[in-house]
């Protein structure tokens, strides 16, 4: 994926997650030409960006997401794309077990869920939600 959200968030003088205490103005320039860059341009923009955060503090990449998708057949008009930290599923939290399952028994077809009322009157599912892929950063001062 696209990284300028990262690189402003982490390493901007004034980003959510500038934890290093980075303050660099040239730093903070190049992250607003990349926020302004057109697609052709991008790389090279992301690499002057790298370079110049580079020359500034020392940065290790500790942990990189790498993300795994599945999907059932209630799913099946979802196109999963490259910014997508949940999954989804009703019985997320469930134990797993190995306890052999039990043969099915007969049992009427279920009517189908109904959705609950959300915050601000939205419609919602009961479907749970978790991280699935995280990033740290470890930057040390010079």
């Amino acid at each position: 994926g696209d990284p300028q959200w990262f690189l402003k968030a982490f390493f901007r003088s004034d980003g959510g997650n500038n934890h290093a205490g980075l303050e660099s103005s040239a730093v903070d320039q190049l992250l607003d030409d990349l926020a302004l860059a057109e697609h052709s341009s991008r790389v090279s923009a992301t690499a002057a960006a790298h370079e110049a955060i580079l020359d500034e503090v020392p940065v290790s990449n500790l942990l990189t997401p790498q993300w795994h998708v599945g999907m059932s057949r209630q799913m099946s008009d979802y196109e999963p794309w490259g910014s997508d930290y949940y999954v989804i599923r009703e019985d997320l939290g469930c134990t797993p077990t190995t306890a052999p399952t039990p043969a099915p028994t007969a049992a009427p077809t279920p009517a189908p869920k109904t959705k609950k009322e959300g915050r601000k009157g939205e419609a919602t599912s009961g479907a749970g939600r978790a991280m699935l892929g995280g990033i740290l950063v470890a930057s040390l001062p010079l």
